[in-house]
């Protein structure tokens, strides 16, 4: 993709040509294979809201940032005390609005913008990442310089039912280790792309957490490239009544990368759809992925994983893992799996399953035997299915609020 345009800001070539490549694609042609469990007008509908309040679950639980590096948006748009705030507290780091870009010249951005995004339309296409590319009203890029460590919690708070269309880029140099935590609150619809990069030795641990209180759908594009020794793990949790979709691609192009993407959803209405659509495209030697799944549906909920495991040629030594699990509690559920791999090399451990069930009447007995009731006994071993993904969060404090979400969610 190469633009000239003298006459105009570095970054309006792509919004340019993600337009005109939007206008080409049918979206609700039945044919495309990444959207046969759920069509796309769900989270597009002309990014017009629909009428979800009435699912709304009750107030959430929110995370108390006030002794973190934090950034917020209110609807959509970033809040400029937070990042002033920021700013002045943080060194070796640089960091801007993506509405401030516009003002300037040959910013470092303009170097790897869209190149994720770019890897990731190379398995196949992204309408929604492409609408949000013309449309995407503000945003953060960052940098985090060689060797820092820094943790930095982004909250996304919707109060007034607005469209926000948010666009943010991390670029992280070498030998730095970086924590990322995503929390998504209140009324507002959402269509966010994040693109990283990932240098040599670096490592990058994001968290996302769609609250209990969401009344509207959320998708959430995340697409990463990782260069040499690298490790990145991404880590979703869905509380809400409304659809969620997950896409995330991981272009490990550099060797010995360690890929881990991990997901949690709770379904508990008619009205909730928690989508996680994976690729992790391996394409250098000696790298190592994993994708874990972990839905637990009710009432009607709905499910679905789409998980692909893409081994280039030259990716000898690959080691890729991926295991999804559904928890039907009701029998009205759909737990919908799409598991694929394609592998192109011969030296390689590349595996998947699925398996999906209710509660085990055995452990149900187990513990009813020794006098815990039938409503605590589900409780329990609904929190244990979910302990592997809990397994994955090195943070404490995080572990603590994810479970009184669950603890919260299974006394309603």
């Amino acid at each position: 993709m190469v633009f000239e345009n003298k006459n105009s800001h570095w970054i309006d070539p792509y919004t340019h040509k993600f337009k005109e490549s939007f206008k080409d694609i049918n979206l609700l042609d039945k044919k495309k294979e990444y959207w046969r469990f759920a069509s796309p007008s769900i989270w597009y509908d002309k990014f017009t809201l629909k009428k979800f309040q009435e699912t709304r679950s009750s107030q959430s639980i929110k995370f108390d940032v006030t002794n973190y590096n934090f950034l917020r948006f209110n609807d959509g748009i970033l809040d400029t005390e937070t990042l002033r705030n920021f700013i002045n507290k943080n060194k070796n780091v640089e960091i801007c609005s993506f509405e401030s870009i516009f003002l300037k010249k040959d910013h470092w951005s303009s170097l790897k913008f869209c190149q994720a995004q770019l890897n990731a339309e190379k398995s196949y296409e992204r309408p929604l990442a492409l609408f949000n590319g013309f449309n995407a009203k503000d945003g953060v890029f960052i940098k985090f310089k060689k060797g820092v460590k820094k943790d930095l919690h982004i909250i996304y708070e919707g109060n007034n039912k607005k469209n926000c269309c948010i666009r943010n880029l991390f670029d992280f140099e070498e030998n730095s280790e970086i924590k990322v935590y995503e929390h998504f609150y209140g009324n507002s619809k959402y269509n966010v792309v994040s693109e990283l990069f990932v240098a040599d030795n670096s490592k990058f641990e994001h968290y996302k957490i769609i609250n209990q209180d969401i009344s509207e759908t959320v998708i959430y594009h995340f697409f990463g490239n990782c260069k040499k020794n690298s490790k990145v793990k991404t880590v979703n949790f869905s509380f809400t009544d409304t659809p969620v979709r997950n896409e995330i691609n991981l272009y490990l192009e550099g060797t010995n990368c360690d890929a881990t993407v991990a997901s949690m959803g709770f379904g508990k209405k008619e009205s909730s759809i928690c989508d996680n659509t994976v690729f992790i495209s391996h394409q250098e030697e000696s790298c190592k992925s994993r994708q874990i799944i972990k839905n637990a549906l009710k009432s009607g909920a709905k499910a679905i994983f789409q998980g692909k495991i893409f081994v280039a040629s030259k990716a000898q030594k690959t080691d890729g893992y991926q295991m999804s699990n559904g928890l039907i509690l009701t029998d009205d559920c759909e737990f919908l799996v799409k598991p694929e791999l394609e592998i192109y090399a011969d030296d390689v451990v590349c595996s998947h399953g699925s398996i999906s069930g209710t509660l085990n009447d055995d452990h149900l007995f187990y513990l009813r035997s020794r006098g815990i009731p039938l409503k605590e006994a589900q409780k329990k071993l609904i929190q244990a299915f979910f302990s592997e993904i809990l397994d994955e969060v090195s943070d404490d404090n995080i572990v603590y609020y994810i479970q009184n979400q669950i603890s919260e969610i299974l006394t309603l």
